[in-house]
């Protein structure tokens, strides 16, 4: 009968020593990919996250990106003006960019702009014109709840990301992540 030699399980210094080895290079990299990609089929480009973490008030995690697709980021049903106006060649965008010395999603600044039917619609006669006035007036108050649900979805990504990055760093930095490292690259 053969014996295999097993490895010495680490020792509680080793592994508190080498805890960071498996975060201490672009660790998130698969992480970043995998949210600008379901970002994207939302209709958000993403151009730069930032996060820090993970255990300090004012961690967290945002981005500077913009909504090249409403309509992929929120459910239009309840916004049927705003609908009316992308079915005319308007346009609703929107974008996010990171403020302040944080990065969490209060952190951000948000701009949002919206054509009008006045910019879109021809108004041959005074009672057409009447008629986008009123079109418009309706449009502003569905601008404005759209803005707000816009927002509060961006926000939310931007918590499941940090989500995301935490529960990766953690599982590199678990006790079987850092013991196999040590084993498999033979750190004393």
């Amino acid at each position: 009968m053969t014996s295999v030699a097993v490895a010495p399980k680490p020792t509680e210094k080793q592994l508190e020593k080498y805890r960071e080895w498996n975060v201490d290079f672009d660790w998130y990299e698969n992480t970043y990919e995998d949210f600008t990609t379901a970002m994207k089929l939302k209709g958000v480009s993403v151009n730069e996250i930032y996060f820090s973490g993970f255990w300090s008030q004012g961690d967290g995690a945002c981005f500077d990106g913009d909504v090249w697709d409403i309509t992929k980021l929120v459910d239009m049903n309840d916004y049927p003006t705003v609908t009316a106006l992308l079915a005319e060649d308007g346009e609703v965008s929107a974008s996010i960019t990171q403020s302040g010395h944080y990065y969490h999603e209060m952190c951000t600044e948000h701009s949002f702009e919206s054509d009008t039917f006045e910019q879109v619609r021809d108004a041959p006669t005074e009672f057409h014109e009447s008629i986008i006035e009123a079109l418009d007036k309706v449009l502003d108050d569905e601008i404005e709840n759209l803005e707000t649900e816009v927002v509060d979805t961006l926000r939310e990504s931007m918590r499941t990301l940090y989500e995301s990055l935490q529960t990766e760093y953690e599982h590199r930095t678990s006790d079987e992540q850092v013991t196999e490292a040590i084993l498999e690259f033979d750190l004393k």
